[in-house]
């Protein structure tokens, strides 16, 4: 009868340990699980790979969003194009945005030198690195505010929206707990349609931002020229000469990635593309 109890009590001690086995089995597989999804969901920096943006849309889709939020001084609408995490982060409220965020810039310009893609992850959203030049118009001047603002744009595609990690260019600190989360939809986050850019719009681009460099920002203007133009002309040259000209026509060559530019003082200017805003100048 001894017997029999004791093997009855072993029974059940041995159903309690498989039960205990299985049920730490079942949490063990949760947690590896878990871990695995958050591992995926995070935004791999160090495999992604940084390069120019090579289509004109998206070049210019990313500055009408900076663009945007700098002109903004609507509090609510420069906080509803920020990153959740940014604002979590570094706690920005509707009533401080303007001097965190924007440093308490409100209503200036922003002209986009340079539109980087970082392919984070094909099946979520791409991750843009911009850097440009904030401007004031003045009654009478333009005033250089900042010539080397730089931000992240996050786009997700599959909602149409967007958000932004202002004043960085630093992916690896900005997105280092970013995960595949959808950028939720509000009526200031929405994806800016842009049309189709020819070879007159880009012309036009290229040479109105070579002026703007001529009397704004005269060393980045004449670092643009080749070293023949440099030979010819010096930094005043350049200042009389176009200074104060706008585009007459333009040509574009495609085997040599050329827009030929006449101006209106009939002189000719060949903006010699290199990548979307990265050009240089070489004059007749």
């Amino acid at each position: 009868m001894k017997r029999e109890k004791t093997e009855g009590n072993n029974n059940k001690v041995y159903i309690i340990i498989i039960i205990l086995l299985v049920l730490f089995g079942l949490m063990l597989s949760s947690v590896l699980m878990k871990e695995k999804n958050d591992s995926e969901n995070k935004i791999d920096i160090e495999k992604s790979s940084t390069r120019n943006v090579a289509d004109y849309i998206s070049f210019f889709s990313i500055q009408n969003i900076i663009n945007k939020f700098i002109f903004s001084n609507n509090a609510e609408e420069v906080y509803s194009m920020l990153d959740g995490e940014y604002i979590n982060e570094e706690g920005i409220t509707q009533d401080n945005v303007i001097e965190l965020a924007k440093k308490g810039l409100i209503g200036m310009n922003y002209k986009c030198q340079k539109v980087q893609e970082n392919k984070a992850n094909n099946r979520f959203k791409d991750v843009y690195i911009t850097n440009g030049i904030i401007i004031e118009n003045g009654l009478e001047d333009i005033t250089v505010v900042d010539n080397d603002f730089k931000a992240i744009v996050l786009l997700d595609y599959d909602n149409l929206t967007f958000s932004i990690i202002p004043n960085t260019d630093n992916l690896k600190e900005a997105l280092k707990n970013k995960k595949k989360v959808l950028i939720e939809k509000n009526k200031y986050n929405v994806l800016p349609s842009t049309g189709v850019k020819d070879y007159y719009d880009i012309c036009l681009t290229y040479y109105n931002d070579f002026v703007f460099k001529i009397n704004y920002l005269p060393d980045e203007a004449y670092n643009l020229l080749d070293s023949d133009s440099k030979e010819k002309v010096s930094k005043t040259d350049l200042y009389n000469l176009y200074g104060f000209t706008s585009l007459n026509s333009c040509k574009y060559d495609s085997e040599g990635a050329t827009y030929i530019a006449t101006a209106t003082n009939e002189k000719i200017i060949q903006f010699k593309e290199k990548s979307i805003m990265d050009y240089s100048v070489y004059l007749e």
